[in-house]
């Protein structure tokens, strides 16, 4: 090219730049002048002359120069050097151009050229040459003599030991004070014996330098089962190997006892974050937001929340990246620990991210905090088992710049080959994680760079480099890989899975089905257990099409033999086949246990039975039972964990939970208890656990489900006479038990069904025991509730194999091989407590007078006995608490006050004005119940107040309670009164009671209210005790709601104004402990006032009918035949088969209609009673009589 410059001096250009291009490599591309031969005479006063060189190679290129961009033109002719420019190619063109202007000094335009004739190509397909090799060996040898082996196909092998100076145990002590010193110590040694020879010098640099010419990484690969760590030898902070910028470095651990396996990845690869926020949730939505900035143009992205995996597509408000924020992905980071689980049961993603933000130091050699036994539980046995991910990437985030040694670990079980054999089929090939918690910004980066890499097909340990060379991140993270995982990703089109080909019936929406295991006793047939478990899933397979889909897996309790370890491996092999054939069939069922007898350590076990108190509530007791199901909780978090569905909650005992399944709408709730204490002790312990594992207490928890399942080793005996309900808020209850001294199905009243369960494999001995397992359904239509029932019989010997079917020799199927195992319905009474009214307050706060834990916890205990015993509506009780209100520490500022609590009152007295102004009666309803929990105080003429929360001493601002009942009652608002007060005194205060505000003028006509009354403020102290289920409650109140529950019925049944003050007089001191009992500062009676004349009496609670047995004997040729049991309006309220010869349930005294088969017979049962069956002729005969002891 030539060009021609002024004052005639003739010059030309020489450029070069490439012609052929490849995106993203990078050229050079020079601009040089020359005079077009020689130069006679020099045009310019300056001996120089400069020409500046400006570039555009957009969009083919992007430039940039390397020095100055310019040529300078001397007076010879020659310049001092070409103006130099680096191009880099950007985007593929087959007719690219670059457009280059020279300008002179002044800015102005000298010449333009336009460089054609390029091209520019798609990057080539890129060779990954594979790493160099070398195999790192560390080991300890005598007494203080360690070890170190190196291993290459370049230099061979070198080894080299070293003497320890310096204390052994704090080499293996992370708590000891000298352990990161002793380590280093130790790794500084290794590192100059093993490189102190020219010939390890030499090898070393051979490694190195091939690396290098090749544009290899070098990979060290560490055996698992070594007896010190790799660490020690490759310490990043003193800086020795791996501190290597070019080449790269990896440390790799694996092991080639397990079978290999590779990356397959769909061309667009399926991503899961999971974010566990443990400090700050923006923080880790801040990451999740980036992560999903950073791949989501290579990998579909879903983002795990609570209600499980959500595609990204779904989660942003918009396409744009750029409007993306952060509260689109604060709903992703509230994940629980417990909700790892259910990451093991989902399909459809080959990558799982876990981001743990703000980690603490979590120690691998003691697995205690929640988030190591999760992501233990997670990584070494879920996924692998039966898990669907081929790669996990934990992202660990520390809250602070330093932090001690210390992470997540857990899978190198698994890689090590701990499981025998290998369990399949396993797609998890490889995982990555910390060896200390990472800062945010660059484990985030570290992270997004692997995930670009990996989607250009690198190894991983390729793809694990930092973004900047700086970086030493990389240094900081473990690989744990499969041999085979290693190689480059095979990327291929994802193929969707093939849908099961199995039907089931079709299950009705309202009704959840189940499998019912129970004493399991792996370790009882170790033979044969293989073989057990194969003919017990196909026979499950073929139940599964009769029975329709399954909810859950139950198991009520003796897992194992004996609770040895090795005995839960084997159960959890059970499992483990289970959920994977279920999984195949095209069911999720979750898998809840509870455990018996023989899964905790015997030892402990009996030593529990001499050591153990009596009342739960004392808690000296939960580190022995702790110990002793230490094997079963173990097994249960890392074996067959539930998953975490809504609620989930643990209580008192190990083993006991509570959780919701929510399913087509309804709420099924499910409760399992470690009955180990229910059978001795304090029969009050069932409450206290049931209360315990219920948020709220069972009895609120359960009145938020439609029905509820109880699973328990042992019947729970006092759970109908402590719970039983059939008021129409009273779910139904189906309580599956192990094992149980009565017969196989109990309908014990109208909401209450006991379903025992069996042995699922045959013993040894005891002989003639039926084995087998069960399916069932509930179904709920409206108030009848349907037990189906499925019948499996395991048959063999003890010691051969079983052959597995339906349970035809004992029931008498259907064609669907099930049968009606109960049918009961719950009729709703009239609403008759409709005109009642309730005003319940509960004060505990008192910034001058000191702060009470029971008032409010009073409070809402008689609010709810209120609604579920006493049938105020719910729109006609008023409670009110003070932590309805914000806390203050001032008293003048504190509320409720008195205008609060007046507030209450008010509205009857307004009511009442409008009735009179209709010209009617001021009556406002029948009853009206008061509630008043605080400080309080006595006036001088014996009438007790409530002191409100900013009362002070000088200032009691008060509610007497009895003042406002009696207006009330002159004012002819209601007919009946209760007013209840229970107040820890305040002592003496000498003011006067004040009077309701009301000028309402007073009628005389009609009937005056009838009233009981009964406080606990004396001029002696009130007492508060700790509940069973952990809470704090007035002795007066927990004495008051024990009588309105019953305990204070008379001999009709009936609680009136005598029984209930007779009650709390004699019955106050069984509430109290034997120290307070010799207190006399502690008042042992209440004070009641009422009218105890007949014509004045006030029946409170009208339906408290005893309950009694009825038993059933048959004879033998009467097996099998169907008892319905009616009230005489013809209502069912049991139906049965007659299966065991010792059946007996339990019923509210009254009359009844038995039918058996037809023959119909009417009595009245008043105590516990026999039903005898014989049999004459083609008639039954049915005849009742008084429980006895031969009966």
């Amino acid at each position: 090219m030539a060009a021609e410059a002024s004052r005639n001096l003739e010059l030309e250009f020489v450029i070069a730049y490439p012609r052929e291009a490849e995106v993203g490599k990078r050229y050079l591309m020079t601009v040089d002048v020359r005079a077009r031969g020689p130069v006679t005479e020099w045009p310019y006063a300056q001996e120089e002359y400069e020409l500046y060189c400006m570039v555009d190679s957009e969009p083919a290129f992007t430039n940039e120069p390397v020095g100055q961009a310019a040529v300078v033109l001397h007076r010879f002719g020659g310049t001092y050097g070409p103006a130099r420019f680096v191009l880099t190619a950007r985007e593929p063109m087959d007719e690219a151009s670059i457009r280059l202007t020279l300008v002179n000094a002044a800015g102005l335009p000298l010449r333009k050229l336009e460089l054609t004739d390029i091209r520019v190509t798609p990057p080539a397909p890129r060779q990954h040459l594979p790493p160099i090799e070398v195999w790192v060996e560390l080991w300890k040898q005598g007494i203080d003599q360690y070890r170190v082996r190196l291993t290459s196909d370049v230099f061979g092998e070198l080894e080299h030991g070293t003497s320890a100076s310096f204390s052994q145990p704090a080499i293996f002590d992370e708590q000891h004070e000298g352990y990161s010193e002793a380590r280093a110590h130790l790794g500084t040694e290794l590192f100059r014996k093993i490189f102190a020879t020219t010939e390890a010098l030499r090898g070393w640099r051979a490694v190195r330098e091939r690396a290098r010419q090749e544009r290899r990484s070098i990979r060290l690969l560490a055996p698992l089962d070594e007896a010190l760590d790799i660490e020690q030898l490759f310490d990043p902070e003193a800086g020795f190997l791996l501190m290597s910028r070019e080449p790269r470095i990896r440390i790799v651990r694996i092991n080639s006892n397990v079978s290999s396996r590779q990356l397959e990845l769909p061309s667009r690869p399926r991503m899961l974050l999971v974010a566990l926020a443990l400090q700050d949730p923006r923080e880790a939505a801040s990451i999740l937001m980036k992560l999903a900035l950073e791949t989501a143009d290579a990998y579909d992205i879903s983002l795990f929340g609570p209600n499980g995996p959500t595609a990204l597509r779904e989660v942003v408000s918009t396409v744009s990246p750029k409007a993306w924020t952060l509260e689109d992905f604060l709903p992703f980071c509230d994940t629980k620990p417990t909700d790892l689980h259910s990451l093991s049961r989902l399909k459809g993603w080959e990558l799982l991210h876990l981001l743990v933000s703000g980690l603490e130091n979590v120690h691998a050699e003691e697995p205690r905090h929640p988030v190591h036994s999760a992501v233990y539980g997670l990584l070494s046995r879920e996924l692998q088992l039966s898990g669907h991910f081929q790669l996990v990437f934990v992202q660990a985030c520390r809250p602070y710049e330093r932090h001690p040694r210390g992470v997540i670990y857990g899978h190198q079980n698994f890689f090590s080959g701990e499981f025998h054999p290998e369990p399949e089929p396993s797609t998890l090939a490889a995982v990555i994680e910390p060896l200390v918690p990472l800062d945010a910004e660059g484990s985030t980066s570290l992270a997004a760079s692997f995930y670009r890499r990996l989607a250009e097909s690198q190894p991983l340990d390729d793809a694990l480099q930092a973004p900047r060379t700086e970086d030493i991140i990389p240094v900081f993270m473990h690989l744990w890989a499969r041999p085979g995982a290693l190689d480059p990703v095979r990327l291929a089109e994802a193929t969707p899975p093939p849908k099961p080909q199995h039907t089931s019936r079709q299950a009705p929406a309202n009704s959840i089905g189940w499998l019912f295991l129970s004493n399991v006793l792996a370790g009882s047939r170790p033979d044969t257990w293989e073989h057990d478990i194969r003919a017990l899933l196909e026979d499950m397979e073929r139940l599964h099409e009769k029975s329709g889909p399954w909810d859950l897996v139950l198991c009520a309790g003796d897992i194992t033999l004996t609770g040895d370890p090795r005995e839960f491996e084997l159960a959890s092999m059970l499992f483990t086949a289970l959920r994977r054939r279920l999984v195949e069939i095209g069911m999720e069922p979750l898998i809840l246990t509870v455990p018996g007898n023989h899964d905790g350590r015997l030892d402990l076990l009996r030593q529990a039975e001499q050591t153990l108190p009596v009342d739960l509530s004392i808690t000296s007791w939960q580190p022995l039972l702790a110990d002793a199901f230490q094997n079963y909780s173990r097994a249960w978090q890392n074996h067959w964990p539930p998953g975490q569905e809504e609620a989930f909650r643990r209580g008192l005992v190990p083993g006991d939970f509570s959780m919701t399944l929510r399913r087509n709408g309804m709420r099924w709730g499910i409760i399992g208890l470690n009955d180990i204490l229910t059978p001795r002790g304090d029969p009050k312990n069932l409450s206290r656990q049931l209360d315990a594992v219920c948020d709220g207490g069972f009895a609120a928890w359960s009145r938020q489900h439609d029905a509820c399942l109880l699973l328990a080793h042992d019947e729970l005996r006092g759970f109908e006479d402590e719970w039983l309900s059939d008021a129409p808020e009273t779910p139904f209850i189906l309580h599956l038990t192990g094992r149980s001294p009565g017969p196989f199905a109990m309908v014990s009243s109208k909401s209450f069904v006991i379903w025992q369960g069996r042995t699922l494999f045959p013993q040894r001995s005891p002989r003639g025991i039926t084995s087998g397992y069960f399916a069932g359904r509930l179904t709920l239509e409206g108030e009848e509730s349907r037990v189906r029932a499925w019948p499996r019989r395991t048959e063999g010997s003890g010691e051969g194999p079983v052959s597995v079917g339906a349970d035809r020799e004992q029931f008498k199927l259907a064609e669907d091989e099930g049968f009606e195992l109960a049918h009961t319905v719950r009729r709703a009474p009239a609403s008759r407590n409709s005109e009642d009214w309730a005003i319940v307050v509960g004060i505990s706060h008192y910034p001058e007078l000191g702060n009470l834990e029971g008032p409010e916890n009073d409070a809402r205990a008689f609010r709810d006995w209120l609604l579920e015993k006493a049938g105020v509506p719910s729109e006609q009780l008023q409670l009110l608490l003070s932590s309805d209100f914000k806390s203050t520490n001032m008293a003048r500022d504190a509320i409720p006050t008195v205008e609060n609590v007046e507030s209450l009152f008010d509205q009857f007295i307004l009511m009442g004005e409008e009735n009179e102004k209709l010209g009617s009666h001021p009556r406002v309803g029948r009853r009206l119940y008061i509630y008043l929990a605080g400080r309080g105080f006595m006036s001088a003429d014996g009438y007790p107040a409530l002191l409100t929360a900013n009362a002070r001493r000088r200032v009691p601002h008060h509610i007497p309670g009895w003042t406002y009942a009696t207006y009330l009652t002159r004012a002819r608002c209601f007919d009946e009164i209760l007013l209840f007060m229970d107040c820890a005194s305040q002592g003496p205060i000498q003011t006067a009671l004040r009077f309701p505000p009301y000028n309402m003028p007073l009628t005389e006509s009609g009937t005056p209210a009838k009233v009981f009354c009964a406080f606990s403020t004396l001029p002696l102290p009130s007492r508060e005790h700790l509940t069973a289920n952990g809470q704090v409650q007035g002795v007066f109140t927990q004495a008051l709601l024990s009588a309105l529950n019953g305990r204070a019925s008379n001999e009709h049944g009936r609680i009136t104004g005598t029984s209930l003050a007779n009650y709390l007089n004699d019955s106050m001191r069984e509430f109290l402990a034997p120290e307070e009992m010799e207190n006399p500062d502690i008042f042992k009676h209440p004070q009641i006032i009422y009218d105890p004349s007949p014509d004045a009496e006030l029946v409170i609670v009208t339906e408290f009918e005893a309950s009694y047995w009825l038993a059933f004997r048959f004879a033998p040729s009467l097996r099998g035949q169907r008892v319905r049991l009616m009230h005489p309006q013809l209502d069912v309220v049991g139906e049965f088969q007659l299966l065991d010869p010792t059946m007996q349930f339990k019923y509210r005294g009254g009359p009844y209609l038995i039918d058996v088969s037809g023959e119909l017979r009417m009595f009245t049962l008043r105590e516990d009673s026999v039903i005898r069956l014989s049999q004459d002729g083609e008639r039954i005969r049915i005849q009742l009589e008084p429980f006895g002891g031969n009966a």
